[in-house]
């Protein structure tokens, strides 16, 4: 099953195709003219079998920022570089925790946060989108964890 999102800078179309319910996607991705249409779209295949998820986070140019299951059942954070996307070329921008990676949204252009589930309560951080970096954990009122009931 297709779906599609185009890139923060609105240059580049990511195709996505699912294989039934598991965690696994290709991932295609499409360089948008400046003006209209393309007469024939030719894709270029980031990833080309069902291994893994790979979620697009964010961008920065041509390198690209994805969340993946790709030897992470708890997710991790990559980056791909559009110009050289072999898998080799990929680099590993937030290891795997044993804390699960449940999202990541980006802010700002350069700063992401996460919600990590610890211990059966969603956890907020920033870190930097280029490199990864812990900048702060977000304390969270009661109440507002994944099921605190002590603030009702």
């Amino acid at each position: 099953m297709p779906g599609c999102e185009v890139s923060d800078c609105g240059t580049i179309l990511l195709v996505y195709i699912s294989k039934g319910c598991e965690p696994v996607n290709k991932l295609w991705v499409h360089d948008l003219p400046d003006q209209g249409l393309p007469e024939q779209f030719n894709f270029t295949k980031i990833v080309d079998n069902f291994d893994a998820e790979y979620d697009f986070i964010a961008n920065k140019g041509r390198v690209f920022y994805l969340k993946t299951n790709l030897k992470a059942d708890r997710y991790k954070l990559i980056s791909v570089d559009l110009d050289n996307p072999s898998q080799e070329n990929w680099k590993e921008i937030m290891a795997e925790k044993t804390s699960v990676l449940e999202w990541i949204g980006c802010v700002r252009g350069n700063l992401l946060v996460t919600c990590y589930m610890e211990d059966c309560v969603n956890r907020l951080y920033i870190h930097q989108l280029e490199s990864g970096s812990l900048i702060q954990a977000v304390d969270l009122a009661p109440g507002l964890h994944s099921w605190d009931t002590a603030a009702e």
